[in-house]
């Protein structure tokens, strides 16, 4: 593995090796991929990213919260939508649905893969933007930019790396997700929160995964 990817991201592991590692520790919760609903926080632009076919794969139901930088926007309403849909599946408890929320946005370290469009942008702006250039563009890319925007100050957005910033978000992207963690556990769902972020190099991808699941 490269020198960067140790650098900026110790003890990444295989899509395979992170899949499996997250089945053990949702087993210890009592949570089981073919009795729980799995909703996947990702970026637009990774629909085809094969860990994503995996979860895919692993879950009978699936529910896609795409969004820039895989920062949900759904919020306590998309918890309760959630719920709501989790119990016509068959599979799950109705009385208290089980459900697992991923939350996986992508960079990619070297200049020869496809990484983050939305980070690369970002970057570009941050690195130049004043205040007065948080308003511009759609609302999605706004609320993303001004999240970013009050988690760093003027010198430390001027001096940001795509690593630094995908780090970032990947903070953002849970700390939005809990909003959709609390909306389903108001309406009596069990959930498991499971974050990582997906990085693109030379050699396949792999994924960095610094704080274990939270269960609520």
């Amino acid at each position: 593995m490269s020198n960067k990817l140790d650098a900026f991201f110790p003890g990444t592991v295989s899509d395979d090796t992170f899949l499996s590692q997250t089945l053990c520790r949702l087993a210890t919760q009592g949570i089981d991929a073919s009795t729980s609903v799995a909703c996947i926080a990702a970026c637009h632009d990774m629909v085809r990213q094969p860990l994503l076919q995996r979860i895919r794969e692993t879950w009978p139901t699936t529910f896609d919260y795409t969004a820039l930088a895989a920062v949900p926007t759904v919020g306590e309403t998309g918890g309760e939508i959630l719920v709501h849909a989790a119990r016509q599946s068959p599979d799950v408890s109705a009385e208290r649905p089980q459900i697992v929320v991923f939350v996986l946005p992508h960079v990619a370290i070297d200049a020869d893969c496809s990484g983050c469009f939305t980070l690369a942008r970002l970057l570009d702006e941050l690195r130049v933007a004043d205040e007065w250039g948080l308003e511009l563009g759609d609302l999605e890319l706004v609320r993303l930019r001004k999240r970013v925007w009050l988690q760093c100050d003027r010198r430390q957005r001027r001096c940001l790396t795509i690593e630094e910033l995908a780090k970032l978000t990947l903070q953002i992207g849970c700390s939005a997700a809990w909003r959709i963690v609390d909306g389903a556990r108001q309406e009596g769902a069990r959930v498991e929160l499971v974050s990582g972020l997906i990085i693109e190099t030379r050699q396949g991808a792999r994924v960095w995964a610094p704080q274990a699941s939270a269960s609520t």
